[in-house]
Order: C-alpha cells, then structure tokens, then sequence
C-alpha cells in the first residue's frame, strides 16, 4: 500500500510541535527481539500474536526503506481511519506499536490512541440472548456432547476460553479452581451441579485427572476448538452465526449477572476484571432494552 505523503504544512507543525530530529529503521530482526521480550514477560499467547501480527501490518505498510519517526506513524493512525478501521481496532494497533517503541527506546514515534465515547448500547446484531443460548445447547446435546458441557461451564461461571484448562478433576471435586491468567491469580467458584455433571461426563470417559476437556492428543481445548465447532452449531439452533463464538457465553454470563445483582464491582472480581470499566463494556444493553427501561419512566403524556 502506498504511503500516505503529510502535507508540508502540517509535517512541520508535527516536527514543530514534538521537537523531531530522529529516526529509526524498523527491521523483522527488531521485531523478533520483541517477540521474545513479550515471551520473558510471559504474555499470553494470543497478545504475543496480535502485537506481533499489528507491527507486521504497520511494517508492510511502510514503503521499502522508509524510516520511522512522528509524522509517520501520526500518518500510519490516520491511514487506518481511511481504510475504515474501527476506532477499538486503531486503538489496539496503537497499543501494540507504542509496546514496540518504547521497548526500542522510540519514545517520540509513541503516539495517542484516539478519544471513544464510553459504550452505551451493543448491537442486537451481536448479543447472544439467554433463549438463543439455550437453543445452542438443545443443538450441542444431540450433536456433541463435550462441546454441550464446554458452553455450559465457560457461561455458567463467566470463564474466557484460555482459562477452561483449570477446569480439572481435581478442581470439580473441591468445587472451585484457581485461574492463572495474565499473571493473575483468582479463585473461581464452581456450582454443585456444574461439578456433578462434569463428574458423571469423567467417569463416561475414564478421564482421571488434569483438565477435563482434551483434544485427541491429550492437549486442552482452544479458542480454535471450540469456535469452529460452536460455528457447526448456529444454523441446527437457528441462531445468527454472528453471535456464535466462545466469548460471548461470557458476555452472556456477565449482563445475566448484573441484571439480577446490580453488583458491577463483584462482577468484575468474578470475572478476573483489574478495572471495573472493563467490565462495563459487558453490561451494556442493547436498544431495546433501553427503550424498554426508558418507557417506564413515565416521563411521557399521551
């Protein structure tokens, strides 16, 4: 893709403005030193892929011995929003690139992420409802069994795919598994009749010990796993593909929580949340919904 040339005017004030004098030659060797700085700071899997995956992007982006410096990468964010990027996307990207320079010691290609509005409302287009969740699990109990007790247990306790690992023998005859995640420990509660049907599935499949839902070589679930047989799911259960992924069991679990609690602060210890504004992101209503708490304000005449 062509780069995006800043007029003269504004690559000035940029320069003006943040005192450059310096740039630097972006190389994949720079980029595999950080991939494995990322490793020894033990992030997850998947955010060592995305941040490498975003670098990658803006480095293809680049024309072949282009430098980096502020007015390049203010001209990269802007590209993103042309090419119709969302905000939430071009945020992340940001992240992964400030990651990467300040790790270099770019500081002054380090630019700003762009101002979001906080999230009122989620599309209906996207919300799994706690009917069509049902409907999924009618499909899944006819179809695949494992796959039947995979949703439940991720959307009965608001657990993320990676964390289904420390869902284990072990963990379904104390009745609660300790989540290490991120670097962060937290002690999940499980209900008694989650772990009596998980016990009765074990004793079906001889599974003694360790993490209940394997692969045929012995390996946990992943994301991969699940999504595409969840995917398999949608049409039998009537249920927009949309909305068929293994995340969204827990956004199901969190507005069903909340709904019934009112507890957002509690909500977000459950779900292993360090901010609660995270967690609010799984609160939202849709439209309707609100148009449904509104109408009851009595506000209106007719």
């Amino acid at each position: 893709m062509l780069f995006m040339e800043i007029p003269t005017y504004r690559r000035l004030n940029i320069q003006e403005e943040y005192g450059m004098s310096r740039t630097y030659k972006l190389t994949m060797n720079k980029v595999e030193q950080f991939k494995w700085n990322l490793m020894e700071q033990e992030r997850s899997e998947a955010t060592i892929e995305k941040y490498i995956r975003d670098i990658n992007a803006f480095f293809e982006w680049l024309p072949e011995g282009k430098r980096v410096d502020k007015p390049v990468t203010i001209a990269y964010k802007q590209s993103l929003l042309e090419r119709g990027y969302a905000s939430s996307s071009i945020n992340s990207m940001v992240a992964a690139l400030n990651s990467f320079f300040s790790y270099s010691e770019w500081g002054d290609c380090r630019i700003r992420p762009l101002r979001i509005q906080a999230q009122t409302m989620v599309s209906e287009e996207r919300k799994l409802t706690k009917e069509e969740y049902k409907r999924l699990l009618h499909a899944a109990k006819e179809k695949n069994e494992r796959l039947y007790l995979v949703m439940q247990s991720i959307c009965s306790v608001g657990l993320r795919v990676s964390e289904l690992k420390f869902l284990t023998v072990e963990a379904v005859h104390r009745g609660r598994t300790v989540v290490n995640n991120k670097g962060k420990m937290r002690t999940v509660v499980l209900p008694p009749k989650l772990c009596l049907i998980l016990k009765k599935y074990c004793r079906r499949q001889r599974v003694t010990g360790g993490s209940i839902f394997v692969s045929r070589t012995g390996r946990p679930l992943d994301r991969s796993n699940i999504w595409s047989a969840m995917k398999e799911l949608a049409k039998a259960a009537g249920v927009a593909a949309d909305k068929v992924f293994p995340h969204n069991l827990r956004h199901l679990f969190a507005s069903v929580y909340y709904e019934r609690f009112q507890d957002i602060v509690k909500l977000a210890d459950i779900l292993g949340h360090s901010n609660v504004n995270t967690t609010r992101i799984y609160t939202t209503a849709t439209a309707a919904q609100y148009q449904a708490q509104i109408a009851v304000l009595g506000l209106l005449n007719p």
